[in-house]
């Protein structure tokens, strides 16, 4: 389970003799959000359920005969001021005379149930911030104990003599008998293990990667930092180490001098480059940011960079003079998609529309001019440029074949994309033009005895030495030209079934993209897409390789690299099925000096920025958000764990008053566990045999392999009260 549903078999208390613990556990709930109240014995043996169907945070009467409780246990939401359905009040159970009693009765949250003596204690948020209360046993004579304004009161438990709680990183205890509280001096010596800086390998956190231009090597992102590795042969290099930056989205200039990628060093995302081979420093390009930017991608000539914000912005950044010039600008989403031509003075990105589809665009750097080139009423994305200048590439959802639904009279719309080409010149034959098998004519011209083969051999030595001279300096290529006027009707459909097609790229040869099957709901596992390729010269398409995550290609189009699940591969980018497994780039090398202090407070800033950048509305609920950055920041420096720095972005995210806004992952230590076999029984241990008992027997859906039940298969002779 998640973060927000808290652990599993957590301790709530004792009973009041002291001889049985009281847990919260979900070994027999159907979800993770439903726990059941157990009561185990100090000297061990089997758990019994307390009375109550369903528990969260619990506590005895003195006399241990009542149970003072929440039903429902939220109390790792990260939800402040909570006032929905899920609203948790507190009751009273008689254990014996089993009745239950509704204690409070209020929209908001009481939680943290204590007794003592005659008085009930508890944690509410009443009064918008949690502090302590106290009422009788009837949930009278409630009064307001601690008078918190800026922190919440958490995690009360009792004691003799007191209530001790958290507030604002600091332990408190409230003296029943004087009715104050006051901060605990706790002394915990300690080395700080964890947070000692440390190298750790960081390929089990690759985020994304880029191909360097003939596809010799990989610039992955990872844990932060950026890595170039080799494709065969090499060291892996460590090419920006910075716990203080979040550095991602690694794109290689063609010309292979540079690496770019976006980090938010300065604390804000900026577009930066460094040196492919790790001998220098890094440069920042941009400056002035103020929000979220998408991944740049280089000009064809390595002279500029395209890149977008979460403003809904697409930029382009002239290297050389580092002068950034807005292309456009969507209303309704980001743009994310952005691809050059091949001459570099033209970009092709869609963009959203009102009603939600998508449409292809093209911006022309020297007109700064935008034009729609695609269909408003059809979904049409991931444009790319024929490498030679002559088509636009797209997908296309518009094979709108219905089927029906088998329990219900819905249209289901599956399999409704294709690739499209559209002609850039009104002179150039369509792509799919009528293909002709001619007859060549003429004669062969006579050629003087040996010349041939010197000619043949000069040319050969030409053709390297002219190779080597253009990866030196790469000739600009020809203008292309694009007649805007009537393109969107110079369309043409791929030849291939329809599917769920996405990430299209293209050279010279083919084009690539991915496919998949239709979305799942429920009832099935969704599974890897499949790498596909369309042979432009034998004008079909065919599988490339299956159990696909993603891929990307080199910029020169002679490789793919591609992810299945946690390996990483290169293969000629060509047309035909490729050996799975072939290629495989080794990432064991990739490691991050982690300086966890440091690392931790970018983490802090970050999830800041994200909830600042793309929260829904502008206002952030009313919340004054930077206050917040301030108010919780300063608890960042006693971080002592991954675990903390969770629940303190919780603390602070919470403040928004918003659902669906967690947090988690990151290096939480797990104990290993053993798998075991479940019998899909209830047992119990039988005082007078000392053996366990076999109770309940559940059915299960023995038509389902992952819900069968054992004890129900044909010639299992183990009914209801056999003994194990």
């Amino acid at each position: 389970p998640s973060e927000r549903q808290g652990p599993n078999n957590m301790v709530m208390g004792w009973t009041p003799d002291g001889q049985r613990v009281l847990f919260r556990s979900r070994h027999l709930s159907w979800e993770d959000r439903a726990g059941r109240l157990f009561a185990v014995s100090t000297e061990g043996g089997l758990p019994e359920q307390v009375g109550v169907p369903e528990g969260g945070f619990a506590a005895y009467s003195p006399d241990g005969k009542k149970l003072f409780y929440n039903r429902i246990f939220r109390n790792f939401r990260t939800w402040k001021r909570y006032r929905g359905g899920m609203t948790q009040n507190l009751w009273i159970y008689d254990l014996g005379a089993n009745q239950l009693e509704k204690i409070t009765e209020n929209d908001n949250t009481s939680t943290d149930p204590m007794w003592i003596g005659d008085t009930l204690y508890f944690n509410s948020d009443r009064d918008k911030t949690f502090n302590l209360y106290s009422c009788d046993t009837s949930g009278q004579n409630v009064k307001k104990l601690t008078s918190f304004t800026e922190y919440d009161v958490r995690w009360a438990s009792s004691g003799p003599g007191g209530i001790v709680f958290e507030n604002g990183g600091y332990v408190y205890l409230y003296d029943l008998a004087s009715g104050k509280s006051g901060k605990v001096s706790i002394q915990v010596p300690t080395d700080r293990r964890t947070v000692r800086p440390e190298f750790k390998k960081v390929n089990d956190r690759i985020e994304d990667g880029a191909l360097s231009p003939e596809g010799k090597r990989v610039v992955f992102s990872a844990r932060g930092d950026l890595f170039s590795v080799p494709a065969e042969k090499g060291n892996t290099r460590s090419l920006t180490m910075s716990s203080n930056a979040h550095d991602r989205a690694p794109a290689w200039s063609p010309d292979g001098k540079w690496i770019a990628f976006v980090s938010d060093q300065t604390g804000e995302d900026e577009i930066w480059r460094v040196p492919q081979g790790g001998k220098g420093p890094a440069e920042r390009l941009t400056t002035g940011g103020h929000c979220y930017l998408f991944g740049p991608g280089w000009s064809p000539d390595s002279k500029k960079i395209a890149f977008a914000d979460k403003d809904l912005k697409l930029f382009v950044l002239d290297v050389a003079t580092k002068k950034v010039s807005q292309a456009d600008q969507a209303k309704y989403g980001e743009i994310r998609w952005y691809q050059w031509s091949p001459d570099s003075r033209w970009l092709a990105y869609h963009k959203t529309n009102f009603e939600g589809f998508h449409q292809v665009y093209l911006y022309s750097l020297e007109s700064e001019k935008v034009t729609r080139v695609t269909s408003e009423m059809n979904e049409s994305y991931d444009p790319v440029f024929d490498p030679e200048g002559k088509y636009l590439y797209f997908l296309s959802d518009r094979d709108l074949n219905a089927t029906l639904g088998s329990f219900d009279f819905g249209y289901v719309y599956n399999n409704p994309t294709k690739v499209y080409a559209l002609t850039l010149r009104k002179d150039l034959p369509s792509l799919f033009a009528p293909e002709s098998d001619e007859v060549k004519t003429g004669e062969k011209k006579e050629e003087e005895p040996g010349k041939s083969e010197e000619v043949k051999s000069a040319g050969k030595e030409k053709d390297k030495t002219a190779s080597k001279e253009e990866k030196k300096e790469s000739k600009p290529l020809k203008p292309i030209k694009i007649d805007l006027e009537g393109i969107e009707e110079r369309i043409a459909v791929f030849p291939m079934e329809p599917g769920n097609y996405g990430d299209l790229r293209a050279n010279k040869s083919a084009l690539f993209y991915m496919a998949g099957g239709p979305s799942v709901l429920t009832g099935g596992e969704e599974h890897p897409g499949s790498l596909r390729a369309f042979d432009l010269e034998k004008r079909k398409d065919g599988l490339v390789l299956k159990g696909v995550d993603g891929f990307d290609l080199s910029p020169d189009g002679s490789k793919l690299g591609y992810k299945a699940g946690d390996q990483f591969a290169l293969i000629d980018a060509k047309p035909g099925e490729a050996k799975s497994g072939e290629g495989t780039v080794k990432t064991d090398g990739m490691q991050a000096l982690v300086d966890y202090p440091v690392e931790y407070r970018q983490m802090f800033d970050e999830a800041w920025r994200l909830e600042r950048d793309f929260f829904y509305v502008p206002n952030m609920h009313g919340v004054d958000w930077p206050a917040m950055k301030q108010r919780y920041g300063v608890m960042v420096p006693y971080v002592g764990h991954r675990s903390d720095l969770t629940y303190l972005i919780g603390e602070m995210i919470s403040e928004l008053n918003i659902g669906h806004a967690y947090v988690g992952g990151g290096d939480v230590p797990k104990a290993r566990s053993v798998p075991i076999a479940l019998l899909g029984v209830d047992y119990s241990l039988d005082k007078g045999s000392g053996r366990y008992k076999i109770g309940r027997i559940l059915l299960g859906q023995n038509w389902v392999d992952a819900r069968r039940s054992p004890l129900t298969e044909p010639g299992v002779d183990a009914p209801e009260g056999s003994f194990l």
